[in-house]
């Protein structure tokens, strides 16, 4: 009896690696842009707009441009950006990711008029060159910046564009 379960065991743990070895990681495609080089482009998110430009640069591709909090999303009380985090995302024509890359931001004041400035810099390989699209992801805790004590009102905003099946 012991023989069976560690073979059941086993078959289990191994089905179990196989499967995590074979997962792939796409995006949602409704939000996918193609990589349209020299044009500005634009994505509407739930919490924020991504305005931003693609272009070539020696064997680099670089998307330079700046995320804005969409102010009518947000609570009126909110005024101040305590966690940041956006990443870029290159995918093929199935939104499979190919490539991706994530910058933090320090907490800074909420402006919807300054945005928050980014640039992506993705080494021109064998792997990215079928990139063909690109998305954006973030996670975002806004807060009311003059509360005392700390630890007051709290607005988390998170759209994450990757799936993993």
């Amino acid at each position: 009896m012991k023989h069976h379960a560690r073979f059941f065991v086993f078959t289990l743990a191994s089905l179990c690696l196989f499967a995590a070895g074979c997962s792939t990681v796409t995006v949602g495609k409704a939000n996918m842009r193609p990589l349209n080089l020299q044009a500005a482009q634009s994505l509407r998110l739930k919490f924020w707009r991504i305005e931003f430009t693609t272009r070539t640069a020696e064997n680099e591709l670089e998307i330079t441009g700046t995320a804005y909090p969409i102010r009518e999303k947000l609570p009126e009380w909110a005024d101040w950006v305590e966690d940041f985090k956006l990443t870029a995302y290159l995918c093929d024509a199935q939104g499979q990711v190919l490539a991706s890359d994530e910058i933090s931001y320090q907490p800074h004041l909420l402006d919807s008029a300054k945005g928050a400035p980014f640039r992506f810099a993705f080494k021109r390989d064998a792997k990215n060159g079928a990139a063909t699209n690109l998305t954006f992801g973030y996670q975002s805790r806004i807060a009311a910046h003059k509360q005392q004590p700390p630890g007051g009102r709290e607005f988390f905003a998170s759209e994450p564009a990757m799936v993993r099946y």
